[in-house]
């Protein structure tokens, strides 16, 4: 009987070790339907409020299809590939950043039937990042509250290899190379994106829409780029009239303009509603010494011009109470300091424009002189 009692207690020992084991696995495969990160997080983490994840691409292994990612404090999240449904949500923090030098913010290759939303990130890709967000396939994609900034490519690229729709929302994109956002799905399939109340500026093309793309822009600032709005191939570009394409090299044409809606009874006048930006039409001048310089520009609203001359960080000479215009406008120094010829060497020309609603808005041309 001894040995029999013997061999049950090992079998009760083997089970019970099993189940034990089995549980263990249970728990380390299973993902949250929220996860979160920090600056000083941790991606060997569980990614919860309390042991948050360090990176997004540390939280998405960590977060359920359908789940969310917040931020618990602003911070640098780093690049992500999105392969399944998820919320990217970084407003919890204002924002959080995702820096994507020389490659990719957020590449989106999901299934065909997930949904992906990005929110409250600010995009940054140091002059050489390649798209902030770039879209081969998801059923749909909607970018919110966020910024981008400094890419070699576009902010948004949507070259989506499936029927696909992209709602991008307050969304500010700036000094993208080639342009702001690009929409050519691939062959026999269809893209369908909505801009609205954005801005985008200083770079190559505004929106672009090739073969199987539709894009409807409203309430959206595309200024001081090399083209504003293109639809090529075929593709479909409309336009609401409560955009402001203006101060574009060339400011481009829509496929359709269309109206805002019906208007009511007329109320008592008031101001237009705009977004102030400026556009000098060079980033860099260069002047003998004793010489005027001049900076021309493109204001996207009426208002007061003033030109700060800045020299090793400290400003040396103003030029104030200049009227601007919405269009083209040009202010200038007159090259002296203290009614002397200014020194050779590296200035900055800052910008400033305020206009009678409040809107205060700063660019900054570098000077040479020689």
């Amino acid at each position: 009987m001894a040995p029999l009692r013997r061999a049950g207690r090992a079998a009760l020992a083997l089970a019970v070790l099993v189940a034990l084991l089995l549980v263990l696995a249970s728990q380390a495969g299973a993902q949250a339907t929220r996860t979160w990160i920090s600056g000083v997080g941790d991606d060997a983490n569980p990614c919860s409020r309390t042991a948050p994840c360090k990176t997004l691409a540390g939280a998405i292994t960590k977060t359920a299809a359908g789940g969310e990612i917040n931020a618990l404090d602003p911070g640098g999240f780093g690049t992500v590939t999105i392969t399944k449904a998820i919320t990217i949500d970084l407003s919890t923090t204002y924002r959080g950043g995702v820096l994507h030098s020389g490659t990719n913010g957020v590449l989106i290759n999901a299934a065909a039937t997930d949904d992906v939303v990005l929110r409250g990130i600010d995009f940054h890709g140091y002059g050489d990042g390649l798209n902030a967000v770039r879209i081969l396939r998801a059923r749909s994609v909607r970018i919110e509250d966020s910024s981008i900034a400094s890419l070699a490519q576009w902010g948004v690229d949507v070259s989506a290899t499936e029927n696909v729709q992209v709602l991008i929302n307050r969304v500010d994109i700036t000094n993208a190379t080639l342009g702001g956002i690009k929409v050519t799905p691939a062959a026999t399939k269809l893209a369908s994106v909505m801009v609205a109340d954005s801005t985008i500026q200083h770079s190559g093309t505004g929106v672009s829409v090739g073969a199987g793309g539709t894009a409807w822009i409203t309430g959206s600032t595309i200024f001081g780029n090399t083209l504003g709005i293109e639809a090529v191939a075929g593709g479909v570009l409309n336009s609401y009239t409560d955009n402001r394409i203006v101060g574009n090299t060339v400011n481009g044409t829509a496929t359709t303009e269309i109206a805002t809606g019906m208007q009511g009874p007329a109320g008592a006048p008031g101001a237009t509603s705009f977004k102030l930006l400026l556009a000098p039409l060079r980033t860099s001048l260069s002047t003998r010494r004793g010489r005027r310089v001049s900076v021309n520009y493109v204001a996207t609203g009426a208002g007061v011009a003033s030109l700060y001359v800045v020299r090793k960080g400290r400003t040396v000479a103003k030029v104030t109470g200049k009227a601007a215009k919405a269009g083209s406008n040009v202010i200038g120094w007159n090259g002296r300091l203290a009614g002397r010829k200014a020194p050779k060497g590296a200035y900055a020309l800052v910008l400033h424009v305020d206009t009678a609603d409040g809107q205060h808005a700063v660019s900054t041309v570098k000077l040479r002189v020689r």
